[in-house]
């Protein structure tokens, strides 16, 4: 036998006793049966032997596991599994607690991280596995996740943690980094109940998760929480689930794959209160996503702002800043309020959408070749108190205009309704009121007939000499513009403004105290739809 193949026959009976003595040492470790314990206590186990960092863990059913190490710079297990009915929490006022998996956590029962009690807990659960298969936190059915840290720590600082955090390998200067993310996947019948907690690269998906209280053991909230690095959230068929108060930060030049939040199919859910910062593709993404609810959302730095796919929805107080294209709806119908779209080259997208949008504003629009402020490639949109001049839209050559039907009118592409505030002076008698009618109709109103062109007229004047605010769902509302059913611009209307007193006899009728003639104009837009400013002044004799 030469040197070499002797060499090569040793090099080979070594590696056969350490796979050997690998394959010994790991064990797959059950809670004791019997209530469980804490964790670093050899009674809590069968066997009396304490899990090490390549066992596999098992919890038993109705056992109760107390996690109470600081397991930071080592593994607590490999694999881990809870039975239903099975607990593992982390001990409370106990300051830091720290659980290192290096597996996967498989979940029927319940972990709970409550950091909640005392601002000197840290409670945090790391995902280490290099493999990304293995990387995964899955809550099934009659399980949950619940986590929650302490509110009102100073510099927003949180004391409860979720971290993947595999090993760090190198790559060429200028490519991506390997993807750190790891899953915490919740399913149809579990909680997902994560407050005020730090999520670094965790990917949270939920699917089919009831939260209106007629399911037993399904709950899903996610409130005050920061999610940086990779970190995101999908919810998918989730009823009436509760998304608030959140954080998504990221600013690395890489962008992740998916948009920072992806709704999907979930009525009635709540999102609100929620920023989302920097290089995402998309901030919010809704699929699919009727009945649902969007206010006081801020999104930053995103390619794309908002992308909403469904109905039946409301979105108010949106702020979309600094993103390439700012917001689209398509096959939407909702109703869209206050939104800010800023330094955007495309600003506002709609197609196959029937939509009213109350104080749109886009400003600052960055130079691109292909920039607009709003697209319209078919059906109707409505704005109330805007900034936006026919200029501003944008046709598309194949734009379809409204089909004609015999009976029906045919409906604007796009048109422009503006509040209208009127001061009322002089020598103002009580019950005074100002009518706005048409001047030019091309037919007269039949007798009872309702000025299209006209809302909530005639309007009181109050006591403070104005007619009603907007906030007083009853202010007045009069039609600027529009680009017809064919998306060809009109003028403005012109109107004869009645300043009427109270009504006199069975049939309802007024006394004209004053009569002027206007036109809508552009500067009739309000930047604060309340400001007292009036939009037009009278003065009574």
């Amino acid at each position: 036998m030469t040197n070499t193949s002797s060499r090569m026959t040793c090099i080979l009976a070594v590696c056969l006793v350490i796979a050997n003595f690998s394959s010994a040492s790991a064990e797959e470790i059950y809670s004791n049966t019997t209530g469980g314990g804490a964790w670093s206590e050899g009674a809590t186990w069968l066997g009396g032997k304490v899990p090490g960092p390549d066992d596999d863990v098992v919890i038993s059913k109705d056992d109760v596991i107390d996690f109470d190490r600081d397991d930071d710079g080592k593994t607590s297990c490999r694999n881990l599994a809870l039975d239903p009915r099975a607990l593992l929490q982390f001990k409370m006022n106990s300051g830091r607690i720290v659980m290192t998996v290096n597996g996967l956590i498989d979940n029927y029962g319940y972990i709970r991280m409550d950091a909640s009690k005392s601002s000197k807990d840290h409670h945090e659960l790391r995902l280490v596995a290099e493999d990304p298969e293995q990387r995964m936190l899955k809550t099934s059915q009659g399980g949950g996740l619940i986590v929650a840290g302490r509110g009102g720590l100073s510099k927003s600082r949180r004391n409860a943690v979720l971290i993947s955090q595999p090993p760090v390998e190198e790559v060429p200067a200028g490519s991506p980094p390997v993807d750190p993310t790891a899953i915490v996947e919740s399913a149809t019948g579990t909680t997902l109940d994560i407050q005020r907690t730090n999520l670094i690269n965790i990917y949270v998906q939920a699917t089919g998760i009831d939260n209106t209280g007629a399911k037993p053991g399904e709950r899903i909230n996610v409130l005050r929480n920061h999610f940086t690095g990779t970190s995101r959230l999908n919810a998918t068929s989730c009823d009436s689930a509760i998304i608030a108060d959140n954080l998504f930060e990221r600013d690395d030049p890489f962008p992740v794959p998916q948009p920072a939040v992806y709704l999907s199919a979930s009525p009635l859910l709540e999102f609100r209160g929620n920023t989302i910062r920097g290089n995402y593709p998309t901030g919010v993404t809704c699929y699919g996503q009727n009945d649902s609810t969007m206010t006081n959302t801020l999104v930053e730095k995103c390619a794309t702002g908002v992308y909403w796919y469904g109905s039946g929805f409301m979105i108010k107080n949106l702020h979309i800043r600094d993103c390439p294209h700012g917001l689209t709806l398509t096959s939407a119908a909702g109703t869209v309020e206050d939104v800010l779209i800023e330094k955007s080259q495309t600003g506002y997208y709609q197609n196959l959408s029937i939509i009213q949008m109350t104080n749109l504003d886009i400003r600052d629009m960055q130079p691109h070749p292909q920039g607009y402020k709003i697209y319209i490639s078919d059906d109707q949109l409505t704005l109330i108190n805007s900034p936006i001049t026919p200029e501003d839209i944008t046709i598309p050559p194949n734009f379809e205009p409204a089909p004609i039907v015999e009976g029906k009118p045919r409906l604007p592409a796009v048109q422009m309704l503006y509040y209208v505030v009127v001061q009322v002076d002089g020598q103002v008698p009580p019950e005074v009121a100002v009518e706005f009618k048409s001047a030019n109709l091309p037919e007269p109103l039949p007798p009872g007939a309702q000025d299209p062109n006209v809302r909530n007229s005639p309007a009181p004047v109050l006591k403070n000499s104005l007619t009603p605010f907007p906030r007083t769902l009853e202010p007045l509302i009069v039609r600027g513009w529009h680009l017809d059913a064919d998306a060809k611009p009109q003028p403005a209307p012109q109107y004869q403004v009645n300043i009427v007193g109270p009504i006199i006899g069975e049939n309802g009728e007024r006394k004209i105290l004053k009569t002027l003639t206007v036109t809508p104009e552009p500067g009739w837009y309000r930047a604060d739809a309340n400001e007292k400013k009036p939009t037009l002044e009278v003065t009574l004799p």
